[in-house]
């Protein structure tokens, strides 16, 4: 799979996508169920690659024998640019927990914990209750909601609905009712989102009155009684 350096560290965010580092400063990225002969690419060139993480399938980092933290895209990793982490001398480890915080381990035992930049909120979806949908008194409805994050599913601090996902939402009382879920991230960005559904009473059918087979009915008018001659 890299045939021009020797291999130094691989990581897979997916069970379909896996990227390796060499100590030339390449990666390559591939399908470890058809593996075959993918590219290296200079994203680091003339250095060691050590390790690395990709917490998503858009992003890894790895770190080099000068103490530095490179970040690429394996799908497209030309355009990785080195950070160097003041204190750093050999960084043989990094892993992420998510696409902005990471943790680096140097050659002299050192440890290094960094957090990049963060301005993308989490995402919301609510599938139940449906906007505008109307539920009878009582029945029983299950909510049904997810809070993703663009850095990372690890990235989703906090996802709360009025109850948990899962559970029944409330249909005791008539009336229009609001459902909002609140979603943070580590780096304290918020979203929230709001749908409004209706409670309405159970309807009961009017009963019909059945008329009997074989008996005569009077015509509009007409009264019961004794007829005289």
């Amino acid at each position: 799979m890299d045939n021009t350096g020797n291999v130094t560290g691989l990581a897979c965010p997916t069970t379909r996508q896996c990227t390796v580092v060499d100590n030339l400063g390449n990666v390559a990225t591939f399908n470890p169920g058809a593996p075959g002969s993918p590219a290296p690419v200079a994203v680091d060139g003339g250095h060691v690659l050590y390790r690395g993480a990709c917490p998503t399938t858009n992003q890894c980092t790895s770190g080099d024998d000068s103490g530095r933290e490179v970040t690429f895209n394996p799908r497209a990793p030309g355009g990785a640019s080195p950070e160097t982490i003041t204190g750093a001398n050999f960084l043989l480890a990094i892993g992420c927990s998510s696409a902005t915080r990471c943790v680096a381990v140097d050659a002299a035992g050192k440890g290094f914990d960094g957090r990049r930049a963060d301005r993308s909120r989490p995402t919301i979806k609510i599938t139940t209750p449906v906007r505008g949908a109307r539920y009878t008194r009582g029945e029983k409805v299950e909510a049904d909601y997810s809070c993703f994050d663009p850095d990372g599913a690890l990235d989703v601090a906090s996802c709360r609905g009025p109850v948990p996902n899962g559970d029944s939402i409330d249909t005791a009382t008539v009336g229009r009712h609001t459902f909002t879920v609140h979603a943070s991230d580590w780096s304290g960005n918020r979203r929230t989102r709001t749908v409004h559904y209706t409670v309405e009473r159970k309807h009961h059918r009017k009963r019909r009155r059945r008329s009997h087979p074989g008996l005569w009915h009077a015509p509009p008018g007409w009264s019961a009684g004794r007829t005289s001659r």
